[in-house]
């Protein structure tokens, strides 16, 4: 049979994008709460909140 490959993307956010998030679907429903995620530094001394790895694996 065929091969099936597929990649799970992790939905992540910085304070500014939860910001417009919320002023532009203020019924969401994405966790976006900082306390449920990890904050991790990225490029160009920015950072985001991601899950935390136990719940990435």
């Amino acid at each position: 049979g065929d091969n099936l490959t597929f990649e799970l993307i992790q939905h992540r956010f910085t304070k500014s994008a939860k910001r417009v998030i919320l002023e532009r679907f203020p019924h969401t429903s994405l966790d976006l709460n900082e306390e449920n995620r990890m904050y991790k530094w990225g490029k160009y001394g920015r950072g985001k909140y991601v899950y935390p790895k136990e719940a990435a694996q």
